[in-house]
């Protein structure tokens, strides 16, 4: 093994770590003559015909030798420079011996070779056969970004929709509510809106008789309860009205009122009906109060009633979006009143 060819005896010289003549001749003689040390040149000797150099060969630290250098005699005062010894046609790389030689971007491509295809090494553009060199490889370059290219570029945000191109369908991922037709971008995604169509149906009711509201429940999210008391003479008896909510909204329920007494109070806002009732005892003088509530979601509703504090709600009935419960109050004479919940939907997304 040799470093330099100061190691190595009288008359060779340090190739790659071993010690050979530093005579092409004396080299082959002694079989020392390294096969790929100097590929498809012309001839390996030194252009003055004595000497072996192989201008690829690097030293242990890494640096490039000059042509000559560690391979003829240290003596010799005067070594040309690599770029002299390829001026001097020294010796011709090829572009088909398999490996990537001084002046080429990639194996036999590139540089002094025929450009590389893409994928390749490169180092400038001149490298690549497409012209176009990035990020140290040959690449197609792109043709400017189109709304119909099949392709995610340009300002789009999802493959030829969104950004400056039309509006992306339902499912394709968005930045904002203007990249979606439905104009609804939930999470990076597209998707469908609509307006609920909410609506009462009556689907079920028992009552006869006299009737006083006593309760306002649920039987399901979608189905409301108004509950009476039917009553002739003394003899009273359960009732309902059962409405069906339908068109995608639903209700929910709150509080919980055990009292029988009658229902007297009935307070609507946009989302909200509220009934309040009180009983009372005369002996001892005690008076117990309760309220119940439902709530909608996925529509409001918008109230009307001219009954009073005080009205005894004795009747229901629906049509279309509007639900209607009648009462009656009594100062010096009977009057008729009435609360209408009147449906309006809202904008859902799926």
């Amino acid at each position: 093994m040799c470093r330099s060819s100061r190691d190595c005896p009288e008359g060779q010289g340090c190739v790659r770590g071993r010690c050979v003549f530093s005579d092409v001749d004396e080299a082959r003689d002694a079989d020392q003559l390294i096969p790929d040390a100097a590929p498809n040149w012309p001839d390996a000797r030194r252009p003055d015909g004595g000497g072996f150099a192989d201008v690829l060969l690097q030293d242990v630290g890494g640096r490039p030798l000059d042509a000559f250098s560690d391979v003829v005699s240290p003596s010799r005062d005067a070594r040309p420079s690599f770029d002299a010894f390829m001026a001097r046609d020294a010796w011709s790389p090829s572009c088909s011996n398999g490996r990537r030689d001084p002046g080429e971007s990639d194996i036999d491509c590139g540089g002094i070779c025929p450009p590389c295809p893409n994928g390749y090494m490169c180092t400038r553009h001149t490298d690549c056969a497409s012209g176009f060199c990035g990020g140290g490889h040959c690449m197609v370059i792109a043709p400017s970004p189109t709304c119909s290219d099949g392709m995610r570029n340009g300002s789009e945000t999802d493959i030829d929709c969104g950004g400056s191109c039309p509006p992306c369908a339902d499912g394709r991922r968005c930045s904002s509510n203007s990249d979606c037709s439905s104009s609804n971008c939930s999470g990076g995604i597209c998707r469908s809106c609509a307006v609920t169509s909410p609506s009462w149906r009556l689907v079920e009711q028992n009552c006869t008789g006299s009737l006083f509201l006593y309760s306002i429940a649920l039987a399901s999210p979608t189905r409301l309860e108004l509950r009476f008391h039917g009553c002739w003479g003394d003899d009273c008896t359960p009732c309902f009205f059962a409405f069906e909510l339908q068109g995608g909204a639903s209700l929910s329920h709150g509080g919980i009122c055990g009292l029988l007494a009658p229902i007297t109070i009935l307070e609507v806002s946009s989302h909200e009906l509220v009934a309040r009732k009180e009983s009372c005892s005369s002996d001892p003088p005690v008076c117990s109060s309760c309220e119940e509530r439902v709530t909608i979601d996925g529509a409001f509703w918008i109230p009307n009633s001219n009954c009073p504090i005080g009205a005894i709600y004795y009747f229901a009935t629906s049509e279309g979006s509007s639900l209607r419960i009648d009462g009656w109050y009594s100062w010096e004479r009977v009057e008729y009143c009435s609360l209408s919940l009147t449906l309006h939907g809202v904008w859902r997304c799926e």
